[in-house]
């Protein structure tokens, strides 16, 4: 003679919707911290680049007789100052960097650049701007 068992084996399908349900809440404000997360590592490595390019700016302002800046963040490339220009992180071009010599029209030969302007938007919405003297 078989003894029926009173005790139920396995879950019922309410309490299989709630763990999932909970799951999905879970996956969901991870995802949202996540991309939080991403945004700053982005914008940290903006801000890194620009340290980089100001260091080759100070290297390459060192290295003129008069004390000049370039006319274009390129030159740092073909004088071996920077091995390339830093891409943003998020459209791969050098574009977003905003290099200014500084005064406007300056050519080095009649007019010297003696200052420079670096700015960046970050996505935080934030405008990060570094010269010779805001070393950040």
């Amino acid at each position: 003679m078989r003894i029926i068992n009173q005790y139920r084996l396995g879950f019922t399908l309410i309490e299989i919707l709630v763990v999932v349900g909970i799951i999905g809440i879970l996956a969901a404000m991870a995802s949202v911290s996540l991309r939080g997360i991403q945004s700053r590592t982005r914008d940290n490595r903006r801000i890194l680049d620009v340290k980089e390019l100001q260091t080759a700016l100070t290297q390459y302002h060192a290295n003129q007789p008069g004390g000049f800046y370039p006319r274009t963040a390129a030159i740092l490339v073909t004088e071996k100052y920077l091995e390339k220009l830093p891409l943003d992180p998020t459209t791969k071009t050098s574009a977003p960097y905003g290099y200014t010599s500084l005064p406007v029209g300056c050519s080095n030969t009649i007019i010297y650049c003696l200052d420079y302007q670096i700015s960046i938007t970050l996505e935080s919405g934030v405008v990060h701007t570094a010269g010779p003297r805001t070393y950040n």
